[in-house]
């Protein structure tokens, strides 16, 4: 058996951006040991090397990386999928045919045998739509987060305080001509401060698409930081 050293040595400038092979370096150094001999996880080793190697990647894409080539060469054997098809796997696509398996491991095979049809191999975007539809019949599995954002996103977290809104406005007992009048005073306000409102509005439009670019990064983040535990506690599992 060959040593971490000798392991993490034929690492080099041209395979370090090969996914495939950094996920097998990764297997045979989990295989040895959970660290190495200074105490450091193999993944920060990884990262190191990487970087060291001119090809700097996250954390997270190291882990996308590590599953996406166990699940590949795991789905493989399972399948009895000839191992030269493997050259024809993307990890856009490995990611996501994980994720389905993590859900229904039958599902996530089939995925996985789709994306390697030599004939018209599944493309990201194929795979995505699987997951999408089997999350649309299963509801039950998708994670706090994944349920939290559909409501976001139909806006039923806003018809409660839409109704309360409405509620309050049929309370009011302001006469109708003082209404007018507010509101006429009201447009005269904005047309009068309408070229600074302009500017103004150019910058909030602009904070509020840093903000949304900020939580979708941020969401990303939490949902690889959810399939990773997902991922850790099912391989205890079945170990």
């Amino acid at each position: 058996m060959s040593t971490p050293e000798e392991i993490l040595s034929t690492l080099t400038r041209d395979n370090a951006r090969d996914w495939q092979y950094v996920g097998h370096l990764m297997r045979r150094l989990n295989r040895i040991s959970e660290v190495s001999s200074e105490g450091y996880p193999w993944h920060d080793v990884m990262l190191d090397a990487l970087a060291a190697h001119g090809h700097e990647i996250s954390s997270g894409h190291l882990h996308r990386i590590r599953r996406a080539y166990d699940f590949l060469e795991e789905g493989m054997s399972a399948r009895k999928i000839p191992k030269e098809r493997a050259r024809i796997a993307k990890i856009s696509t490995m990611d996501q045919a994980e994720r389905l398996f993590q859900l229904d491991p039958e599902a996530g095979l089939d995925a996985l045998e789709a994306c390697l049809d030599i004939a018209k191999p599944a493309t990201n975007s194929d795979i995505q739509k699987r997951y999408e539809e089997y999350l649309a019949r299963h509801p039950e599995k998708k994670t706090a987060m994944q349920a939290a954002w559909d409501r976001r996103r139909s806006g039923k977290e806003d018809t409660a305080s839409g109704a309360d809104a409405g509620s309050q406005v049929k309370d009011q007992s302001t006469s109708f001509a003082t209404t007018l009048r507010r509101i006429a005073d009201y447009i005269t306000e904005l047309e009068a401060a309408s070229q600074n409102d302009k500017a103004q509005i150019m910058v909030l439009e602009q904070e509020i698409s840093d903000l949304n670019a900020e939580m979708t990064k941020t969401k990303q983040n939490l949902q690889i930081a959810v399939d990773e535990l997902n991922y850790i506690s099912r391989r205890r599992e079945r170990e």
